[in-house]
């Protein structure tokens, strides 16, 4: 045994001894005197100073033995803390949980559980807890990086009532509440758009309409020149009736046309397409048409930046400062979405990869839960 093997090795069983010692004694204390604060707190420091795993066990048994709310609350923070630090994601979301159910406005109790819930993809609770982050009110100065991190919630609690949820009425008004933030929000309109047609709601979709310039894209004889038609409040463009055999429409619109409406705004109708798919879908299509945000993404702090909360993002900042608009990292994101569908649905091992990725994970998630 070398020198340094033959001084470290007597420390270290030293430490042992000094912790075990202070865990019998404090344990001694605590058979005479239950739940006593100062043997408690004197052996967490202990075994947090040992990265003891007793201190879990000593803070559970804390935590159950306190009689002060705010003390709670922050034994069940350290706890929730420990189980996120080792990636343990079903004990981290018992455990925030139970913070938030002492401490309900905990600020990393929200955050914590909003990355969670997502991930685990339980809308309905990551509805609840967005809309606790948000708790009506005012917007921060326009500009500002607090303003920005809270349109990028707001967007994210819209498109889970929206796209989850399917909660159309609440929708709706996430989504002007975005418009509210962000007047000229592509992401916004476009959804209001789509959710006051699929509801029929005509002049509510003419009023949104007449904040863009839209243009009608469909298969022919789906109703896109009728649609117009309803918009302007005459028979602006020709159509035709349904076919009597299968009471579907006839192909009329030849042309493009650009109508003004009434309330502002233009829309286009355009003959009938057979279909709409991403051109280019190699990193070198999505490098050219969004330069900006990928020269932005090589100044971030991190090499795996997701941009959505991480420190040091680049282009967060640059979101926050006006110099990237929102809508453009949301088709970013859209646009990265619709990529990787496109490279797995052709791409047999990618797709063979994927599900075997999922499969492990819903393993993973069912032998913790059997394990607890």
């Amino acid at each position: 045994m070398n020198s340094r093997s033959s001084v470290s090795l007597p420390v270290f069983v030293a430490n042992r001894v000094n912790v075990d010692g202070v865990v019998y004694a404090c344990g001694a204390v605590l058979e005479l005197l239950t739940g006593d604060r100062d043997a408690l707190e004197r052996m967490e420091r202990v075994l947090e100073k040992a990265n003891d795993p007793r201190l879990e066990q000593t803070l559970e048994y804390h935590a159950a033995a306190s009689t002060s709310p705010a003390e709670r609350a922050k034994l069940l923070k350290r706890l929730a803390k420990l189980a996120t630090d080792r990636q343990d994601d079903v004990r981290a979301l018992e455990r925030w949980e139970q913070t938030m159910h002492a401490s309900p406005s905990d600020p990393d109790a929200l955050a914590a559980l909003r990355e969670l819930y997502e991930r685990a993809q339980r809308w309905p609770e990551l509805a609840q807890i967005l809309e606790r982050l948000d708790g009506g009110r005012p917007m921060p100065p326009a500009g500002s990086p607090d303003a920005a991190v809270r349109v990028f919630d707001l967007e994210t609690y819209a498109q889970v009532l929206d796209q989850h949820l399917k909660d159309s009425p609440r929708a709706i008004k996430a989504w002007h509440r975005v418009l509210d933030a962000t007047p000229k929000s592509r992401t916004a309109l476009d959804a209001l758009a789509r959710l006051y047609r699929e509801g029929s709601k005509w002049r509510e979709l003419t009023d949104i309409l007449g904040r863009q310039a839209a243009v009608l894209v469909g298969s022919s004889g789906v109703g896109k020149s009728t649609l117009v038609n309803r918009f302007v409040g005459h028979e602006q463009m020709a159509v035709k009736e349904v076919r009597l055999d299968d009471d579907e429409g006839r192909h009329t619109t030849s042309h493009r046309e650009l109508i003004l409406l009434p309330g502002g705004g233009v829309v286009i109708d355009t003959p009938g397409i057979r279909e709409l798919q991403l051109w280019d879908a190699s990193e070198g299509g999505m490098s050219e048409t969004f330069s900006d945000v990928e020269e932005l993404a090589g100044e971030c702090r991190f090499n795996d930046c997701t941009h959505t909360r991480e420190p040091g993002c680049a282009v967060l900042a640059a979101v926050a400062s006006g110099e990237l608009p929102s809508d453009r990292l949301q088709s970013w994101f859209k646009l990265q979405r619709e990529l990787r569908a496109i490279a797995i649905r052709h791409d047999h091992l990618l797709r063979k990869e994927e599900t075997r990725k999922w499969k492990l994970i819903g393993k993973e998630g069912k032998a913790k839960a059997r394990r607890r």
